[in-house]
């Protein structure tokens, strides 16, 4: 098939990294800055964004080296592209629903639905080849690495969810470098000391499982608001904070309560069965479509899609369902070898 989802590798500084997928995605990155020249005539947006990347300078300059690089290998102003990489200063996007369940035997199970406006034009599978091994995540044009669902050879999986905020702090760090810096963690213990969300611009839940260690976490955080919450039994997450009392749910018109309401429903449903939760349960959930948009787990209604479905368990196993412009098929491999000769015959169509 000609059309599916382009897997890559790069290496290198991160810098050099960034050219590279700068260079491969320039079409779309440049399209896109077409849009941010609108934003630059914003008053707000200009000062918001100096506050930002000063910010930025201070405590994520290394991360800054593979921004200003994918902007260079795409031939674009390198502001322009940090201020894309930045949306809390201008818009709020809601996004993702994630399920995890681990069993009496610490096996652990678990699926997310990357939701959002992609194409197979501004998104790939990337491998970052790394001091340590290799990190892989479901590229973007629009985020860093752990924006999106990724993996890493530690035995490390991160996928996560956008979470509702009122009143957004416009000049707060983003999202995509705080949770950038956590990815490449060893274990859950690095993963709790690197994650800081002090001066936090939004809200986010990140979910980690460590596959040696067989467990599982949810972080919460909402501004300077944080709760880490311990995955022991059935778990599912959508686009709003679970864990305090009285703070906002949702942003009006959401279906994320519904979400993550009906996912519960399912998964309380399989276990009445008195029979392990496997990940074609997780997948027929991820995959509920209702009558309309906001009843549906999975969306289909474009731009803003349900993208890809990725199921993982603790062995290290991984399937990807990608539904990307039209075009729908099914990639299944161990987390290691995302180039082998396996991963590309396991290539198939499926439908749903």
């Amino acid at each position: 098939m000609n059309h599916r989802l382009k897997i890559l590798a790069v290496s290198g500084t991160l810098y050099e990294k960034g050219v590279q997928l700068g260079k491969q995605f320039h079409t779309s990155i440049q399209a896109d800055m077409e849009m941010v020249k609108e934003l630059w005539k914003d008053e707000d947006v200009k000062d918001r964004f100096l506050i930002v990347k000063r910010k930025l300078e201070e405590k994520y300059g290394d991360l800054l080296e593979e921004v200003y690089g994918r902007a260079d290998g795409a031939n674009v102003n390198r502001d322009d592209y940090l201020l894309y990489l930045c949306p809390e200063i201008y818009t709020y996007h809601e996004s993702c629903t994630d399920i995890i369940v681990k069993n009496h035997h610490h096996e652990i199970i678990g699926g997310h639905n990357e939701d959002g406006n992609y194409s197979l034009d501004n998104s790939a599978l990337v491998k970052y080849q790394t001091n340590y091994g290799y990190l892989c995540d479901f590229f973007t044009t629009k985020t860093l690495a752990g924006g999106n669902f990724c993996w890493n050879s530690h035995g490390m999986i991160f996928t996560g969810n956008s979470i509702y905020v009122k009143h957004i702090n416009h000049i707060g760090i983003p999202c995509w470098f705080i949770l950038r810096r956590v990815v490449d963690a060893r274990n859950m213990e690095e993963v709790l000391a690197l994650f800081d969300n002090k001066d936090a611009a939004s809200g986010f839940n990140l979910n980690v499982v460590d596959t040696n260690a067989k467990r599982a976490v949810s972080i919460e955080y909402r501004l300077d608001i944080k709760s880490v919450i311990e995955v022991n039994d059935k778990f599912a997450h959508s686009n709003h904070f679970t864990s305090e009392i009285g703070l906002p749910l949702t942003k009006k018109g959401s279906n994320s309560k519904f979400r993550l309401e009906k996912s519960m429903e399912f998964l309380n449903k399989y276990s009445l069965n008195y029979r392990r939760i496997d990940e074609k349960d997780i997948l027929n959930i991820l995959q509920y479509r209702g009558k309309t948009p906001k009843t549906s787990i999975l969306d289909t209604k474009y731009p803003e899609i349900t993208a890809l479905t990725f199921l993982y368990n603790s062995k290290r196993q991984i399937v990807i369902y990608c539904y990307l412009d039209h075009y729908k098929y099914r990639i299944s491999y161990d987390m290691g070898n995302l180039f082998s000769s396996e991963c590309e015959s396991s290539m198939e169509l499926f439908s749903i």
